[in-house]
């Protein structure tokens, strides 16, 4: 057990807590955190002997937090101990029906689309790509996609581990992006070289 609770979101976390009735001190802890009030932080693990973290969904540090207070601990030889949660990463290799490594993973596509360019210049023994992609632009992510690789296969998870998944295995350009719900969460592979 810990002392003290570092939680991405305290309303999901007070209520795994009172289902096992465990009564800890908690304070909110996001990412922007560290830069924002450094200095309390560092305090508060100054304070407390033993100091957890829990993100809200999904293991931390891929694509979530907490990159900075890790590098911290190890940094201050801190001892670090891993409790891995879900993880989409994980559950999309799992559901791959077809050989995907070496593979990249790439997190979040980045906005401005230089992804495309990235794609086409990564050495041609990877073979696929893994990302995550909002539902807001899902859409126009796999319609890019779908314009610069038309004929490779590409596997949509939609919603990992909940009751509405959904898992689309095709060649891109069989995939209507319109019935691709813009709600929830994607984690979605691209295969290179199929």
């Amino acid at each position: 057990m810990v002392d003290l609770l570092l939680a991405e979101n305290p309303q999901k976390t007070i209520k795994i807590l009172n289902y096992y009735n465990i009564k800890k001190k908690m304070i909110t802890y996001h990412e922007s955190d560290w830069y924002r009030n450094k200095e309390r932080v560092l305090s508060l693990l100054d304070q407390y002997e033993t100091v957890g973290f829990i993100s809200s969904a999904g293991s931390p540090n891929l694509e979530d937090p907490p990159i900075n207070l890790v590098k911290f601990a190890i940094d201050n030889k801190i001892e670090i101990e891993i409790i891995p949660g879900p993880s989409a990463l994980c559950s999309a290799i799992s559901l791959s029906p077809i050989p995907h490594t070496p593979f990249v993973f790439i997190g979040f596509l980045d906005k401005k689309n230089k992804f495309i360019k990235f794609f086409q210049e990564t050495p041609s023994f990877i073979r696929s790509f893994i990302f995550f992609e909002s539902c807001h632009r899902i859409r126009k992510s796999i319609n890019l996609i779908k314009s610069f690789f038309p004929n490779n296969f590409i596997l949509i998870l939609h919603e990992l581990t909940k009751i509405n998944q959904k898992v689309i295995f095709s060649k891109i350009s069989d995939i209507d992006e319109k019935n691709l719900a813009e709600k929830g969460e994607y984690t979605v592979i691209l295969y290179m070289n199929t």
